[in-house]
């Protein structure tokens, strides 16, 4: 007998922790009480993402804002050039880059046995070494584009160049702009969500079929910007890394950079 109370005991029980709300319900002299469900914890609400045109003002500031007033008119910096073979240095070479504008460049490259130079004067765009000159070939065009049409400058310019801002969301702990400009050229910008700074940019160039699998894959050009230091008061990259495909290509490492000075046009032409 004392083993069946106990059974029923536990059944009864039982039975009001599994039972439904409206069965818990009891009567009192004010009515049927019924037991309340347990308000969820208050969650914070998320704060809205920053459109991209904020995104770009953050940037401006961070850089300066003369870029974007158009008050940087040129710039000459001077440093080292380092080719890479299969990810390590292969040779380096004392390098002088002028620019501009937002279109003309040169980069002056002081090889053993002969002067480099890489140029455009905003349509033409050249490379000349030995007192012999040509139409500059696919890998230097892309190093020309990326300073001048492609670079971060342009970004901070996009309204007043008519280029299409859009978001292509968030990579690590950057945000990825992506513009396209009148000429059709796309670009994507890499902006460090804490800093604002601009960390890599990066293009498609074409297309070319992998020799392993086959496939048809975007040939991809991308620089990475670092040792940033404040140069006349705008916050300057003294690093520049080149990747083609994934593979690094190039680095230049700057020892100076100086903003607005005398640059005659016929300074970028062969």
């Amino acid at each position: 007998m004392t083993k069946l109370l106990f059974i029923l005991g536990m059944l009864c029980v039982t039975s009001v922790m599994t039972s439904p709300a409206w069965a818990q319900e009891s009567r009192t002299p004010l009515g049927v009480q019924r037991p309340m469900p347990a308000s969820p914890s208050a969650r914070p609400t998320p704060a809205p993402a920053e459109t991209p045109a904020q995104v770009v003002a953050r940037a401006v500031a961070a850089h300066g804002a003369q870029w974007a007033t158009g008050q940087i008119q040129s710039s000459v910096a001077a440093g080292r050039l380092t080719y890479f073979a299969n990810g390590a240095p292969a040779a380096t070479f004392d390098v002088t880059l002028l620019r501009k504008g937002d279109r003309q460049i040169q980069r002056i490259i002081k090889q053993q046995n002969a002067i480099v130079r890489e140029g455009s004067d905003g349509s033409k765009h050249w490379l000349s070494a030995g007192g012999f000159s040509s139409p500059a070939t696919r890998h230097v065009l892309d190093f020309l584009e990326s300073q001048t049409v492609r670079s971060m400058q342009t970004l901070f310019r996009y309204q007043a160049r008519a280029a299409t801002l859009r978001d292509r969301g968030a990579a690590g702990n950057a945000r990825v702009l992506e513009t396209e400009d009148t000429g059709g050229r796309k670009t994507s910008y890499f902006i460090d969500t804490t800093t604002a700074t601009i960390t890599k940019l990066e293009f498609v160039t074409g297309q070319s079929k992998d020799p392993f699998s086959g496939r048809i894959l975007p040939d991809v050009e991308r620089y990475l910007f670092s040792d940033f230091r404040r140069v006349q008061g705008l916050l300057t990259p003294f690093k520049i890394e080149r990747y083609i495909n994934g593979l690094k290509a190039e680095e230049m490492q700057f020892t100076s950079v100086s903003y607005n000075a005398s640059l005659k046009d016929d300074v970028f032409h062969p």
